[in-house]
Protein backbone atom coordinates (compact mmCIF):
# COMPACT_ATOMS: atom_id res chain seq x y z
CA UNK A 1 0.00 0.00 0.00
CA UNK A 2 1.54 3.16 -1.08
CA UNK A 3 1.65 6.32 1.77
CA UNK A 4 -0.98 7.92 0.30
CA UNK A 5 -3.65 5.07 0.25
CA UNK A 6 -2.00 4.11 3.82
CA UNK A 7 -2.88 7.61 5.19
CA UNK A 8 -6.09 7.31 3.79
CA UNK A 9 -6.73 3.94 5.40
CA UNK A 10 -5.49 5.14 8.43
CA UNK A 11 -8.15 7.77 8.42
CA UNK A 12 -10.86 5.73 7.96
CA UNK A 13 -10.02 3.10 10.42
CA UNK A 14 -9.92 6.48 12.83
CA UNK A 15 -13.50 7.52 12.03
CA UNK A 16 -14.82 3.99 12.07
CA UNK A 17 -13.32 3.85 15.73
CA UNK A 18 -14.75 7.26 16.25
CA UNK A 19 -18.16 6.97 18.60
CA UNK A 20 -21.36 8.52 17.50
CA UNK A 21 -21.75 12.04 19.62
CA UNK A 22 -25.68 12.68 19.58
CA UNK A 23 -26.30 15.84 18.81
CA UNK A 24 -27.61 18.24 21.70
CA UNK A 25 -28.73 21.49 23.14
CA UNK A 26 -31.44 23.91 21.20
CA UNK A 27 -32.31 21.59 17.45
CA UNK A 28 -31.09 25.59 15.52
CA UNK A 29 -29.30 26.24 12.40
CA UNK A 30 -25.83 25.80 15.25
CA UNK A 31 -26.35 22.44 15.28
CA UNK A 32 -25.05 21.89 11.84
CA UNK A 33 -22.21 23.57 12.32
CA UNK A 34 -20.97 20.44 14.88
CA UNK A 35 -17.06 18.75 13.88
CA UNK A 36 -18.93 15.46 13.07
CA UNK A 37 -21.29 16.60 10.36
CA UNK A 38 -18.46 18.86 9.26
CA UNK A 39 -16.46 15.50 9.74
CA UNK A 40 -18.52 13.76 7.64
CA UNK A 41 -18.61 16.03 4.37
CA UNK A 42 -15.03 15.92 4.55
CA UNK A 43 -14.82 12.16 4.37
CA UNK A 44 -17.65 12.43 1.58
CA UNK A 45 -15.57 14.34 -0.64
CA UNK A 46 -12.38 12.64 -0.58
CA UNK A 47 -14.03 9.40 -1.49
CA UNK A 48 -15.93 10.63 -3.91
CA UNK A 49 -12.67 12.23 -5.25
CA UNK A 50 -10.46 9.07 -5.20
CA UNK A 51 -13.67 7.65 -7.40
CA UNK A 52 -13.05 10.25 -9.70
CA UNK A 53 -9.30 9.89 -9.59
CA UNK A 54 -8.67 5.99 -9.57
CA UNK A 55 -11.52 5.82 -12.55
CA UNK A 56 -14.77 4.15 -12.71
CA UNK A 57 -13.42 1.44 -14.84
CA UNK A 58 -11.20 0.57 -12.04
CA UNK A 59 -11.88 1.95 -8.91
CA UNK A 60 -9.61 1.88 -5.58
CA UNK A 61 -9.93 -1.48 -3.92
CA UNK A 62 -10.96 0.29 -0.36
CA UNK A 63 -13.78 2.53 -1.57
CA UNK A 64 -16.36 0.05 -1.73
CA UNK A 65 -15.69 -0.15 2.06
CA UNK A 66 -15.26 3.40 2.83
CA UNK A 67 -19.41 4.07 0.64
CA UNK A 68 -19.93 1.59 3.56
CA UNK A 69 -19.44 3.06 6.21
CA UNK A 70 -20.31 6.78 4.64
CA UNK A 71 -23.33 4.92 4.07
CA UNK A 72 -24.05 3.93 7.63
CA UNK A 73 -22.99 7.10 9.25
CA UNK A 74 -24.76 9.16 6.99
CA UNK A 75 -27.92 6.98 8.34
CA UNK A 76 -27.09 7.76 11.70
CA UNK A 77 -27.24 11.90 10.74
CA UNK A 78 -30.44 11.63 9.69
CA UNK A 79 -29.54 12.12 5.45
CA UNK A 80 -31.54 9.75 3.51
CA UNK A 81 -30.89 10.56 0.58
CA UNK A 82 -26.95 10.25 1.23
CA UNK A 83 -27.19 7.04 3.15
CA UNK A 84 -28.72 5.73 -0.41
CA UNK A 85 -26.97 6.94 -2.19
CA UNK A 86 -23.40 5.38 -0.79
CA UNK A 87 -24.95 2.46 -0.32
CA UNK A 88 -25.78 2.01 -3.93
CA UNK A 89 -22.15 3.42 -4.85
CA UNK A 90 -20.62 0.58 -2.16
CA UNK A 91 -22.42 -2.13 -4.37
CA UNK A 92 -21.67 -0.96 -7.68
CA UNK A 93 -17.83 -0.52 -7.03
CA UNK A 94 -17.96 -3.54 -5.36
CA UNK A 95 -19.13 -5.19 -8.33
CA UNK A 96 -16.42 -3.63 -10.79
CA UNK A 97 -14.15 -5.51 -9.22
CA UNK A 98 -13.28 -7.56 -10.58
CA UNK A 99 -16.60 -6.70 -12.81
CA UNK A 100 -18.49 -8.60 -15.30
CA UNK A 101 -16.88 -10.30 -17.69
CA UNK A 102 -19.34 -9.31 -20.14
CA UNK A 103 -17.98 -5.80 -21.84
CA UNK A 104 -21.49 -4.36 -22.70
CA UNK A 105 -22.52 -5.09 -18.62
CA UNK A 106 -19.08 -3.47 -17.25
CA UNK A 107 -20.05 -0.76 -19.23
CA UNK A 108 -23.77 0.32 -18.63
CA UNK A 109 -22.68 -0.75 -14.74
CA UNK A 110 -19.56 1.97 -15.25
CA UNK A 111 -22.10 4.24 -16.28
CA UNK A 112 -24.40 3.82 -14.04
CA UNK A 113 -21.87 3.99 -11.03
CA UNK A 114 -20.60 7.50 -12.85
CA UNK A 115 -24.43 8.51 -12.74
CA UNK A 116 -25.31 8.00 -9.15
CA UNK A 117 -21.73 9.70 -8.19
CA UNK A 118 -22.25 12.45 -10.10
CA UNK A 119 -26.02 13.17 -8.44
CA UNK A 120 -23.92 12.42 -4.77
CA UNK A 121 -21.76 15.15 -5.80
CA UNK A 122 -24.69 17.90 -6.69
CA UNK A 123 -26.38 16.88 -3.37
CA UNK A 124 -22.99 17.04 -1.58
CA UNK A 125 -22.70 20.16 -2.85
CA UNK A 126 -25.92 21.64 -1.79
CA UNK A 127 -25.49 20.11 1.98
CA UNK A 128 -22.10 21.96 2.16
CA UNK A 129 -23.91 25.21 1.17
CA UNK A 130 -26.57 25.02 3.53
CA UNK A 131 -23.88 24.10 6.67
CA UNK A 132 -21.77 27.23 5.34
CA UNK A 133 -25.27 29.53 5.11
CA UNK A 134 -25.69 28.22 8.81
CA UNK A 135 -22.62 28.67 10.08
CA UNK A 136 -22.23 32.58 8.65
CA UNK A 137 -25.46 33.06 10.78
CA UNK A 138 -24.25 31.51 13.88
CA UNK A 139 -21.17 33.05 13.85
CA UNK A 140 -23.11 36.58 13.33
CA UNK A 141 -25.34 35.79 16.05
CA UNK A 142 -22.14 35.66 18.53
CA UNK A 143 -20.56 38.93 16.85
CA UNK A 144 -23.42 41.33 17.55
CA UNK A 145 -21.58 43.95 19.81
CA UNK A 146 -25.41 45.29 20.76
CA UNK A 147 -26.22 41.53 22.20
CA UNK A 148 -29.56 42.09 20.62
CA UNK A 149 -31.20 38.85 19.37
CA UNK A 150 -31.71 39.46 15.94
CA UNK A 151 -34.75 38.31 14.05
CA UNK A 152 -34.99 34.82 12.37
CA UNK A 153 -35.32 35.07 8.49
CA UNK A 154 -38.76 34.78 7.35
CA UNK A 155 -40.87 31.59 6.99
CA UNK A 156 -43.93 30.12 5.67
CA UNK A 157 -45.40 27.69 7.03
CA UNK A 158 -48.78 26.78 5.34
CA UNK A 159 -51.07 24.23 3.18
CA UNK A 160 -50.43 24.79 -0.76
CA UNK A 161 -52.80 22.83 -3.51
CA UNK A 162 -50.59 21.90 -6.61
CA UNK A 163 -52.10 23.15 -9.75
CA UNK A 164 -49.16 22.09 -11.58
CA UNK A 165 -45.59 21.90 -12.75
CA UNK A 166 -42.64 23.52 -14.84
CA UNK A 167 -39.40 22.36 -15.70
CA UNK A 168 -36.57 24.24 -17.26
CA UNK A 169 -33.76 22.32 -19.40
CA UNK A 170 -31.53 23.31 -16.42
CA UNK A 171 -33.64 20.54 -14.57
CA UNK A 172 -34.82 24.06 -12.20
CA UNK A 173 -38.42 22.73 -11.47
CA UNK A 174 -41.16 24.70 -10.13
CA UNK A 175 -44.08 23.80 -8.32
CA UNK A 176 -47.35 25.82 -8.74
CA UNK A 177 -50.07 26.37 -6.48
CA UNK A 178 -52.12 28.39 -3.86
CA UNK A 179 -52.45 28.11 -0.37
CA UNK A 180 -55.70 28.27 2.14
CA UNK A 181 -56.03 32.19 1.88
CA UNK A 182 -56.07 32.26 -2.13
CA UNK A 183 -52.54 33.44 -2.71
CA UNK A 184 -50.43 31.82 -5.21
CA UNK A 185 -47.63 29.93 -4.48
CA UNK A 186 -44.60 28.75 -6.37
CA UNK A 187 -41.91 26.57 -4.94
CA UNK A 188 -38.62 26.14 -6.54
CA UNK A 189 -36.72 23.16 -6.22
CA UNK A 190 -33.19 22.61 -8.11
CA UNK A 191 -32.98 19.00 -9.64
CA UNK A 192 -30.35 16.35 -9.87
CA UNK A 193 -29.87 13.19 -11.80
CA UNK A 194 -32.97 13.38 -13.69
CA UNK A 195 -33.25 12.36 -16.89
CA UNK A 196 -33.88 15.05 -19.31
CA UNK A 197 -35.46 13.32 -21.96
CA UNK A 198 -37.83 11.41 -19.49
CA UNK A 199 -38.40 13.30 -16.52
CA UNK A 200 -41.21 11.60 -15.04
CA UNK A 201 -39.71 7.94 -16.07
CA UNK A 202 -36.97 8.07 -14.30
CA UNK A 203 -36.43 9.29 -10.50
CA UNK A 204 -34.41 12.51 -9.34
CA UNK A 205 -33.23 13.85 -6.46
CA UNK A 206 -35.34 16.66 -5.21
CA UNK A 207 -33.79 19.74 -3.11
CA UNK A 208 -37.07 20.40 -1.78
CA UNK A 209 -37.70 16.98 -0.38
CA UNK A 210 -34.46 15.92 0.14
CA UNK A 211 -34.96 12.69 -1.50
CA UNK A 212 -35.78 10.65 -4.59
CA UNK A 213 -38.66 10.68 -5.99
CA UNK A 214 -40.85 10.27 -8.98
CA UNK A 215 -42.12 13.91 -10.18
CA UNK A 216 -45.54 12.41 -11.16
CA UNK A 217 -46.18 11.53 -7.58
CA UNK A 218 -46.91 15.25 -7.14
CA UNK A 219 -50.19 14.96 -9.24
CA UNK A 220 -53.47 15.76 -6.80
CA UNK A 221 -51.33 16.60 -4.01
CA UNK A 222 -51.04 19.16 -0.83
CA UNK A 223 -48.36 20.52 0.38
CA UNK A 224 -47.70 21.36 4.01
CA UNK A 225 -44.51 23.44 4.14
CA UNK A 226 -43.45 24.42 7.75
CA UNK A 227 -41.31 27.27 8.11
CA UNK A 228 -39.24 27.11 4.75
CA UNK A 229 -37.79 30.11 3.74
CA UNK A 230 -39.50 32.61 1.14
CA UNK A 231 -39.87 35.81 -0.29
CA UNK A 232 -42.84 38.15 -2.02
CA UNK A 233 -43.52 39.13 -5.27
CA UNK A 234 -46.37 41.04 -5.77
CA UNK A 235 -49.21 39.07 -4.44
CA UNK A 236 -46.75 35.64 -5.28
CA UNK A 237 -45.22 33.86 -2.83
CA UNK A 238 -41.89 32.27 -3.44
CA UNK A 239 -40.98 29.79 -1.34
CA UNK A 240 -37.10 27.88 -1.25
CA UNK A 241 -36.13 24.64 0.06
CA UNK A 242 -35.12 24.18 3.12
CA UNK A 243 -32.20 22.13 5.07
CA UNK A 244 -34.26 21.36 8.16
CA UNK A 245 -37.72 20.94 6.58
CA UNK A 246 -39.70 19.20 3.72
CA UNK A 247 -43.03 19.88 2.79
CA UNK A 248 -45.26 17.04 3.92
CA UNK A 249 -47.03 15.32 0.52
CA UNK A 250 -51.23 15.04 1.43
CA UNK A 251 -53.77 13.81 -1.35
CA UNK A 252 -56.41 15.88 -1.90
CA UNK A 253 -59.71 15.74 -3.83
CA UNK A 254 -59.81 19.66 -4.35
CA UNK A 255 -60.18 20.04 -7.85
CA UNK A 256 -57.73 21.93 -10.34
CA UNK A 257 -57.29 25.87 -10.59
CA UNK A 258 -56.51 28.42 -8.58
CA UNK A 259 -55.48 32.23 -8.54
CA UNK A 260 -52.49 33.64 -10.96
CA UNK A 261 -53.61 29.93 -13.28
CA UNK A 262 -56.48 29.85 -15.99
CA UNK A 263 -58.17 26.34 -16.38
CA UNK A 264 -59.74 26.08 -19.94
CA UNK A 265 -60.96 23.75 -22.57
CA UNK A 266 -58.98 23.40 -26.06
CA UNK A 267 -59.64 21.48 -29.02
CA UNK A 268 -56.52 19.77 -30.54
CA UNK A 269 -55.71 19.16 -33.30
CA UNK A 270 -52.67 17.90 -35.94
CA UNK A 271 -52.51 19.97 -38.88
CA UNK A 272 -50.33 18.60 -40.84
CA UNK A 273 -46.55 18.56 -39.34
CA UNK A 274 -47.68 20.42 -36.82
CA UNK A 275 -50.01 20.38 -33.77
CA UNK A 276 -52.61 23.42 -33.25
CA UNK A 277 -54.36 23.86 -30.18
CA UNK A 278 -57.64 26.28 -30.02
CA UNK A 279 -58.63 27.48 -26.48
CA UNK A 280 -62.80 27.68 -26.42
CA UNK A 281 -62.37 30.91 -24.89
CA UNK A 282 -59.61 32.30 -27.44
CA UNK A 283 -56.06 33.52 -26.85
CA UNK A 284 -52.77 31.85 -27.49
CA UNK A 285 -51.32 28.65 -25.97
CA UNK A 286 -47.92 27.79 -25.77
CA UNK A 287 -47.20 24.20 -27.51
CA UNK A 288 -43.91 22.73 -26.23
CA UNK A 289 -42.35 19.81 -27.51
CA UNK A 290 -43.23 16.98 -24.86
CA UNK A 291 -46.72 18.52 -24.86
CA UNK A 292 -47.13 17.91 -28.40
CA UNK A 293 -45.32 14.29 -28.30
CA UNK A 294 -48.13 13.58 -25.47
CA UNK A 295 -51.11 14.61 -27.38
CA UNK A 296 -49.99 12.86 -30.62
CA UNK A 297 -49.97 9.77 -29.15
CA UNK A 298 -53.02 10.48 -27.22
CA UNK A 299 -54.93 11.17 -31.19
CA UNK A 300 -53.17 7.96 -32.36
CA UNK A 301 -54.93 5.68 -29.32
CA UNK A 302 -57.92 7.56 -30.27
CA UNK A 303 -57.45 6.97 -34.61
CA UNK A 304 -58.81 10.56 -34.94
CA UNK A 305 -57.75 13.86 -35.69
CA UNK A 306 -58.58 16.11 -33.02
CA UNK A 307 -59.82 15.77 -28.81
CA UNK A 308 -60.46 18.53 -26.77
CA UNK A 309 -58.66 18.45 -23.32
CA UNK A 310 -59.26 20.67 -20.16
CA UNK A 311 -55.93 22.55 -19.57
CA UNK A 312 -54.40 24.83 -16.78
CA UNK A 313 -52.24 27.38 -18.32
CA UNK A 314 -50.11 29.58 -16.60
CA UNK A 315 -50.37 33.34 -18.23
CA UNK A 316 -47.61 34.72 -19.78
CA UNK A 317 -47.02 37.33 -22.03
CA UNK A 318 -46.48 34.94 -25.26
CA UNK A 319 -49.08 32.92 -24.44
CA UNK A 320 -50.62 30.52 -22.12
CA UNK A 321 -47.97 28.22 -20.54
CA UNK A 322 -50.04 24.56 -20.23
CA UNK A 323 -48.73 23.46 -16.43
CA UNK A 324 -51.12 20.35 -15.94
CA UNK A 325 -54.55 19.03 -17.59
CA UNK A 326 -57.55 16.99 -16.73
CA UNK A 327 -57.46 13.89 -18.16
CA UNK A 328 -60.76 11.96 -17.70
CA UNK A 329 -60.42 13.08 -13.98
CA UNK A 330 -56.41 12.37 -12.96
CA UNK A 331 -54.05 15.30 -13.09
CA UNK A 332 -51.28 15.17 -15.26
CA UNK A 333 -48.63 16.98 -16.47
CA UNK A 334 -48.24 16.87 -19.78
CA UNK A 335 -45.43 19.51 -20.35
CA UNK A 336 -43.20 16.90 -19.57
CA UNK A 337 -44.51 13.92 -18.06
CA UNK A 338 -43.46 11.77 -21.33
CA UNK A 339 -45.41 8.66 -20.44
CA UNK A 340 -48.92 9.88 -19.76
CA UNK A 341 -51.26 8.79 -22.41
CA UNK A 342 -50.02 5.81 -24.06
CA UNK A 343 -51.33 3.59 -26.99
CA UNK A 344 -52.30 0.33 -24.88
CA UNK A 345 -51.03 -3.04 -26.61
CA UNK A 346 -54.74 -4.29 -26.90
CA UNK A 347 -55.57 -1.40 -28.54
CA UNK A 348 -52.53 -2.11 -30.97
CA UNK A 349 -53.70 -5.64 -31.37
CA UNK A 350 -57.52 -5.22 -32.26
CA UNK A 351 -55.97 -2.44 -34.75
CA UNK A 352 -53.60 -4.75 -36.37
CA UNK A 353 -55.91 -8.37 -36.31
CA UNK A 354 -56.43 -7.71 -40.17
CA UNK A 355 -52.95 -6.23 -41.00
CA UNK A 356 -50.18 -7.80 -43.06
CA UNK A 357 -48.36 -10.64 -41.51
CA UNK A 358 -45.23 -8.36 -40.74
CA UNK A 359 -47.03 -5.71 -38.52
CA UNK A 360 -49.16 -8.27 -36.49
CA UNK A 361 -45.87 -9.80 -35.76
CA UNK A 362 -44.15 -6.85 -34.75
CA UNK A 363 -47.46 -5.29 -32.75
CA UNK A 364 -47.26 -8.54 -30.98
CA UNK A 365 -44.31 -8.02 -29.63
CA UNK A 366 -45.64 -5.88 -27.00
CA UNK A 367 -47.23 -8.62 -25.69
CA UNK A 368 -51.20 -7.34 -26.64
CA UNK A 369 -52.50 -10.22 -29.06
CA UNK A 370 -55.06 -12.72 -27.18
CA UNK A 371 -53.71 -16.23 -27.30
CA UNK A 372 -56.62 -17.51 -29.93
CA UNK A 373 -55.11 -14.66 -32.33
CA UNK A 374 -51.64 -15.33 -31.39
CA UNK A 375 -52.10 -18.96 -32.54
CA UNK A 376 -53.29 -17.96 -35.63
CA UNK A 377 -50.45 -15.50 -36.20
CA UNK A 378 -47.95 -17.90 -35.82
CA UNK A 379 -49.31 -20.52 -38.13
CA UNK A 380 -49.86 -17.65 -40.71
CA UNK A 381 -45.97 -17.11 -40.05
CA UNK A 382 -45.13 -20.96 -40.06
CA UNK A 383 -46.68 -21.13 -43.75
CA UNK A 384 -45.72 -17.23 -45.02
CA UNK A 385 -43.35 -17.63 -48.56
CA UNK A 386 -41.28 -14.88 -48.39
CA UNK A 387 -37.90 -14.55 -49.20
CA UNK A 388 -34.78 -12.14 -48.62
CA UNK A 389 -35.35 -8.91 -46.10
CA UNK A 390 -39.45 -10.08 -45.59
CA UNK A 391 -38.20 -13.35 -44.38
CA UNK A 392 -35.40 -12.09 -41.98
CA UNK A 393 -37.90 -9.72 -40.49
CA UNK A 394 -40.29 -12.28 -39.85
CA UNK A 395 -37.21 -15.09 -38.61
CA UNK A 396 -36.30 -12.68 -36.27
CA UNK A 397 -40.02 -11.68 -34.29
CA UNK A 398 -40.16 -15.35 -34.33
CA UNK A 399 -36.65 -15.74 -32.42
CA UNK A 400 -38.21 -13.31 -29.77
CA UNK A 401 -41.53 -14.41 -29.35
CA UNK A 402 -40.35 -18.16 -29.02
CA UNK A 403 -42.14 -19.38 -32.50
CA UNK A 404 -40.85 -22.57 -34.04
CA UNK A 405 -37.79 -21.70 -36.17
CA UNK A 406 -37.91 -20.68 -39.24
CA UNK A 407 -35.41 -21.71 -42.48
CA UNK A 408 -34.50 -18.44 -43.58
CA UNK A 409 -34.18 -18.23 -47.73
CA UNK A 410 -30.62 -16.85 -49.09
CA UNK A 411 -30.06 -15.74 -51.97
CA UNK A 412 -26.69 -17.36 -53.75
CA UNK A 413 -25.21 -13.46 -55.07
CA UNK A 414 -26.34 -11.07 -52.55
CA UNK A 415 -28.33 -7.83 -54.05
CA UNK A 416 -26.95 -5.14 -54.90
CA UNK A 417 -28.36 -2.63 -51.64
CA UNK A 418 -26.81 -2.56 -48.38
CA UNK A 419 -29.98 -4.24 -46.78
CA UNK A 420 -29.69 -7.40 -49.03
CA UNK A 421 -26.32 -8.00 -48.41
CA UNK A 422 -26.48 -7.79 -44.30
CA UNK A 423 -29.32 -9.99 -44.76
CA UNK A 424 -27.16 -12.61 -46.59
CA UNK A 425 -24.57 -12.44 -44.30
CA UNK A 426 -27.34 -12.89 -41.52
CA UNK A 427 -28.80 -15.80 -43.24
CA UNK A 428 -25.68 -17.67 -43.59
CA UNK A 429 -25.24 -17.58 -40.11
CA UNK A 430 -28.63 -18.87 -38.96
CA UNK A 431 -28.86 -21.20 -41.19
CA UNK A 432 -25.31 -22.68 -40.20
CA UNK A 433 -23.20 -21.57 -43.50
CA UNK A 434 -20.02 -23.06 -43.96
CA UNK A 435 -16.35 -21.00 -42.78
CA UNK A 436 -15.41 -20.40 -46.79
CA UNK A 437 -18.59 -19.16 -47.51
CA UNK A 438 -17.92 -16.37 -44.61
CA UNK A 439 -14.78 -15.84 -45.87
CA UNK A 440 -15.60 -15.63 -49.75
CA UNK A 441 -18.35 -12.85 -48.71
CA UNK A 442 -15.94 -11.09 -46.40
CA UNK A 443 -13.34 -11.07 -49.34
CA UNK A 444 -15.86 -10.31 -52.13
CA UNK A 445 -17.53 -6.99 -50.10
CA UNK A 446 -16.57 -6.35 -46.86
CA UNK A 447 -13.04 -6.48 -46.49
CA UNK A 448 -12.59 -2.71 -47.36
CA UNK A 449 -15.79 -0.37 -46.75
CA UNK A 450 -15.07 3.50 -47.38
CA UNK A 451 -18.06 5.05 -46.27
CA UNK A 452 -20.50 1.85 -45.40
CA UNK A 453 -24.40 2.14 -44.90
CA UNK A 454 -25.42 1.04 -41.29
CA UNK A 455 -26.45 -2.47 -43.17
CA UNK A 456 -23.07 -2.99 -44.27
CA UNK A 457 -21.36 -1.98 -40.58
CA UNK A 458 -23.71 -5.02 -39.43
CA UNK A 459 -22.82 -7.06 -41.96
CA UNK A 460 -18.95 -6.23 -41.94
CA UNK A 461 -19.40 -6.97 -37.76
CA UNK A 462 -21.04 -10.17 -38.23
CA UNK A 463 -18.20 -11.21 -40.59
CA UNK A 464 -15.40 -9.84 -38.57
CA UNK A 465 -16.81 -12.00 -35.46
CA UNK A 466 -17.42 -15.03 -37.10
CA UNK A 467 -14.14 -14.87 -40.11
CA UNK A 468 -11.99 -13.89 -37.58
CA UNK A 469 -12.83 -15.01 -34.39
CA UNK A 470 -11.78 -12.00 -32.56
CA UNK A 471 -15.51 -10.46 -31.43
CA UNK A 472 -13.32 -7.73 -28.96
CA UNK A 473 -12.70 -6.10 -32.68
CA UNK A 474 -15.87 -6.59 -33.75
CA UNK A 475 -17.39 -4.84 -30.85
CA UNK A 476 -14.52 -2.36 -30.78
CA UNK A 477 -15.48 -1.63 -34.80
CA UNK A 478 -19.42 -1.65 -33.92
CA UNK A 479 -18.90 0.94 -31.02
CA UNK A 480 -16.80 3.44 -33.00
CA UNK A 481 -20.32 3.75 -35.48
CA UNK A 482 -23.01 3.69 -32.16
CA UNK A 483 -20.66 6.82 -30.71
CA UNK A 484 -20.95 8.49 -34.10
CA UNK A 485 -24.42 7.91 -34.15
CA UNK A 486 -25.51 9.19 -30.93
CA UNK A 487 -23.20 12.16 -31.52
CA UNK A 488 -25.59 12.95 -34.52
CA UNK A 489 -28.83 11.71 -33.47
CA UNK A 490 -29.94 14.45 -31.35
CA UNK A 491 -32.57 15.22 -33.64
CA UNK A 492 -34.98 13.19 -35.81
CA UNK A 493 -34.00 14.33 -38.86
CA UNK A 494 -30.71 12.59 -38.97
CA UNK A 495 -31.66 9.46 -37.35
CA UNK A 496 -31.59 6.78 -39.35
CA UNK A 497 -34.38 4.77 -40.70
CA UNK A 498 -35.52 2.23 -38.01
CA UNK A 499 -35.03 -0.53 -39.92
CA UNK A 500 -31.41 0.27 -39.78
CA UNK A 501 -31.36 0.28 -36.48
CA UNK A 502 -33.62 -2.92 -35.98
CA UNK A 503 -30.58 -4.45 -37.63
CA UNK A 504 -27.58 -2.40 -35.40
CA UNK A 505 -29.94 -3.82 -32.40
CA UNK A 506 -29.80 -7.53 -33.78
CA UNK A 507 -26.34 -7.53 -34.13
CA UNK A 508 -25.31 -6.11 -31.15
CA UNK A 509 -27.54 -8.92 -29.49
CA UNK A 510 -25.72 -11.73 -31.47
CA UNK A 511 -22.73 -10.35 -30.32
CA UNK A 512 -22.96 -9.51 -26.69
CA UNK A 513 -25.86 -11.29 -25.75
CA UNK A 514 -25.29 -14.77 -27.31
CA UNK A 515 -29.31 -14.71 -27.50
CA UNK A 516 -30.96 -13.04 -29.76
CA UNK A 517 -34.09 -12.88 -28.18
CA UNK A 518 -32.67 -10.70 -25.13
CA UNK A 519 -33.31 -7.49 -24.44
CA UNK A 520 -30.55 -5.32 -26.11
CA UNK A 521 -32.73 -2.12 -27.37
CA UNK A 522 -31.37 0.16 -24.80
CA UNK A 523 -27.62 -1.04 -25.25
CA UNK A 524 -28.31 1.83 -28.50
CA UNK A 525 -28.01 4.41 -26.12
CA UNK A 526 -29.57 6.35 -28.88
CA UNK A 527 -31.88 9.72 -28.18
CA UNK A 528 -35.18 8.75 -26.93
CA UNK A 529 -37.03 11.93 -27.51
CA UNK A 530 -37.03 12.10 -31.22
CA UNK A 531 -37.33 8.06 -31.32
CA UNK A 532 -40.59 8.02 -29.13
CA UNK A 533 -41.55 10.86 -31.33
CA UNK A 534 -41.00 9.26 -34.34
CA UNK A 535 -43.02 6.18 -33.06
CA UNK A 536 -45.85 8.17 -31.91
CA UNK A 537 -45.62 10.03 -35.51
CA UNK A 538 -46.41 6.40 -36.99
CA UNK A 539 -48.68 5.69 -34.89
CA UNK A 540 -50.90 7.95 -35.92
CA UNK A 541 -50.26 8.49 -39.45
CA UNK A 542 -51.70 5.00 -39.54
CA UNK A 543 -54.85 5.22 -37.22
CA UNK A 544 -55.57 8.68 -39.12
CA UNK A 545 -54.59 8.75 -42.45
CA UNK A 546 -53.96 4.67 -42.89
CA UNK A 547 -50.33 5.02 -43.70
CA UNK A 548 -48.15 1.93 -43.04
CA UNK A 549 -44.28 3.52 -44.58
CA UNK A 550 -42.17 2.05 -42.16
CA UNK A 551 -44.33 1.48 -38.86
CA UNK A 552 -43.88 -2.15 -38.52
CA UNK A 553 -39.75 -2.02 -37.95
CA UNK A 554 -40.30 0.98 -35.58
CA UNK A 555 -42.88 -0.82 -33.94
CA UNK A 556 -40.49 -3.78 -33.85
CA UNK A 557 -37.18 -1.16 -32.84
CA UNK A 558 -39.79 0.27 -29.71
CA UNK A 559 -40.54 -3.30 -28.38
CA UNK A 560 -36.80 -3.58 -27.89
CA UNK A 561 -36.31 -0.31 -26.21
CA UNK A 562 -37.03 1.28 -22.57
CA UNK A 563 -38.57 4.35 -24.98
CA UNK A 564 -41.50 2.07 -26.46
CA UNK A 565 -43.14 1.31 -23.33
CA UNK A 566 -43.91 5.35 -23.20
CA UNK A 567 -45.59 5.01 -26.19
CA UNK A 568 -47.22 1.76 -26.41
CA UNK A 569 -47.65 -0.10 -22.93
Amino acid sequence: MNPAMETVHQRVEAVRARPFEPVTGEADDGALTTGLVQAWIADASDALGRLMVAGIAHPDPELPETFDLLSERAAALGTGTAARGFAVLAEWTRALRPGPPDLTTRMQLAHETWREAMALLAWLRLFRADIDLASAAVRARGERSDGAERADLPRYTDRVYVDGLTLSAEQRLVVVGHDEHGQQVLAFDPLASGDADDPFGSPVISRLFQEQMWLGDLAGCALDFDRHPYTRRGNTILVQPAFRAVPLRLPTDRPLGGPGVEVFEAHCSADGEALVVRPRDGGRVVVGRTFEFNVRKRLAALGRPGLSLRLVGLPRREGRVIIACDDEGQTRFPAIDARCWRVHPEVLAAATVSASVWLRAAAAMFGGHPGPERERLFRDVATAKLAGLDAWRLVWWSARLGADALDLVVPEVPGPSAEDGFVAVWGHLWNGGGEDALKALYAARYESVPEPALPDVCARTLLLDAVTGDRDAALAYLEAHLVHLRRTGKSAPVLPPSLHLVMLADTLAWLTAGDRSGPVGDALQLPSVPLRERLAQKLYRWRVHGETHELADTLALGALCAWGATVVG
